[in-house]
């Protein structure tokens, strides 16, 4: 009876001692485990064998080497000795040889970029039965900026690589498209077989969140669950989600009013580069919320909203100088970033909005005796 490897460390210890004393068989089994299953690269010995194996037309070192070549390892790889492997394998196996020539050509991999001739091989090797190559044509496709983006074929194309090969790229890439086309339910679906398969992608927890918390692709809206999901993605060092966090901490939504937490998560957001948080820590400061209050230091987060054509911000400095805390209103201040405020806010704002209306009535009454 063959003696149980414990560890892959143990098995590839035990090929690497074979092939070290010639056994050809335990070399191609060493480098095919190290290609294809680890992350360690190929060198000293291990890559002599595959040069050696390959220059006498293995097929299955030849494909090790193809491998080994699209994961960025091979230093000024021949790409056009690929191409011609890739060709002596139509007549024996023409799905995988068109697919391998797709790969060799689809830019933004390794080797010779030419999105007309990836599309090319990749179509031939789907019409060969490769199914796995839709999803390859799929990313092709999508990534071709100039042209009007095909998502309806893409879909199709990436639901039939799911059947081949459920994997988590297919799944980021169909519910990214389920979303385009406007198919919210079926996006939800593969965002949740996404993060079951890659509970650490921190995108799709900031996806899965957005869905709950609008109800799009949902039966209903759910804030408690959305939380959940934005604080995921905070946990994963996520910078939109720590400051979805602190927004629902400081709205209390999804969870009981909190300003300090609400101030702690704006802060880390912040420091992540996430500015939507400086408004927000402003009227903390102003306001006392969860903090003591300090004006001074409310102008200043908000002033550097301002520069950053932030409408809240605006609109908040314009209340600032309208109270002018034991001073006459700065009524030319006012004007200034009320206006701003208007110039920069998004359609739909309706806390801008709002707070641009109610500075405005509260300036027209300030006036309207004088006037």
């Amino acid at each position: 009876m063959a003696k149980k490897r414990n560890t892959i460390e143990d098995y590839l210890n035990e090929l690497y001692r074979r092939g070290m004393a010639g056994d050809k068989e335990a070399q191609l089994e060493f480098i095919q485990v190290i290609v294809m299953e680890t992350a360690a690269p190929l060198e000293g010995a291990p890559l002599e064998w595959l040069n050696a194996l390959v220059e006498k037309g293995n097929t299955q070192a030849r494909r090790c080497y193809f491998a080994w070549a699209m994961n960025g390892d091979a230093a000024d790889c021949d790409w056009q000795r690929l191409v011609q492997w890739a060709e002596e394998l139509l007549a024996e196996a023409p799905g995988d040889a068109h697919c391998m020539l797709g790969m060799l050509y689809e830019p933004g991999l390794p080797g010779l970029a030419d999105d007309k001739l990836a599309e090319e091989h990749y179509r031939k090797a789907l019409e060969c039965g490769n199914e796995g190559c839709a999803f390859y044509l799929a990313r092709v496709l999508l990534g071709r900026e100039e042209d009007e983006t095909p998502y309806a074929e893409l879909r199709e194309l990436l639901e039939r690589a799911e059947r081949v090969n459920p994997s988590a790229p297919v799944y980021d890439l169909l519910g990214s498209v389920c979303q385009e086309l406007g198919d919210d339910a079926a996006a939800v679906k593969c965002f949740q077989k996404l993060h079951r398969l890659n509970p650490a992608d921190a995108e799709c927890c900031m996806e899965l969140a957005r869905h709950y918390a609008t109800g799009a692709g949902m039966s209903r809206i759910d804030h408690e669950i959305a939380l959940r999901y934005f604080q995921k993605a905070a946990n994963l060092g996520d910078a939109e989600g720590m400051f979805m966090v602190g927004l629902s901490y400081y709205e209390g939504v999804g969870t009981r009013r909190n300003y300090k937490r609400a101030v702690d998560y704006f802060q880390r957001a912040l420091e992540m580069g996430d500015t939507r948080a400086l408004p927000y820590l402003g009227a903390c400061y102003y306001y006392g919320e969860g903090l003591r209050p300090d004006v001074q230091k409310a102008e200043e987060f908000w002033l550097g909203g301002a520069a950053l054509k932030d409408a809240f911000s605006c609109s908040l400095l314009a209340v600032r100088y309208l109270e002018n805390e034991g001073a006459e209103p700065d009524v030319e201040r006012v004007k200034e970033y009320l206006q701003l405020a208007r110039e920069y806010v998004e359609e739909g704002d309706a806390v801008v909005e709002g707070n641009i209306a109610t500075t405005q009535q509260m300036l027209d009454s300030l006036l309207s005796p004088a006037e």
